[in-house]
């Protein structure tokens, strides 16, 4: 018969104080890093709260700059379309001369 030899422990004065110790030093850990989070999480919500409050102090002059932009497109626009106009007009005026041209230069040609 195989018998398992017992082992024996000894009684150690210090182990309580030192698994005391152990659990000490996580429970701070632990409670420094919910601690730290709790800061993060602070910063980060007064950065959110200051970019709002510099958004809602802005608005008024993102508003003012889209009227300013708004009226500059629709004079960009008048002016594309009245250059497009004189293109059309003078084409038409080119289109005519060389017509003529290419007529003399018929009729030049046909006489000698």
């Amino acid at each position: 018969m195989n018998v398992m030899p017992v082992i024996w422990f000894p009684t150690v004065s210090w182990l309580p104080s030192v698994c005391f110790s152990i659990l000490t030093n996580f429970s701070t850990q632990e409670h420094e890093q919910k601690r730290k989070k709790q800061e993060e999480e602070k910063a980060e919500e007064i950065e959110v709260n200051a970019t709002k409050e510099k958004e809602a102090s802005s608005v008024p002059e993102l508003l003012e700059v889209r009227e300013r932009l708004e009226k500059l497109e629709e004079t960009v626009k008048e002016i594309a379309v009245e250059t497009k106009k004189k293109q059309t007009v003078h084409g038409q005026a080119k289109g005519h001369e060389g017509d003529s041209a290419k007529k003399s230069f018929g009729t030049e040609a046909s006489t000698p």
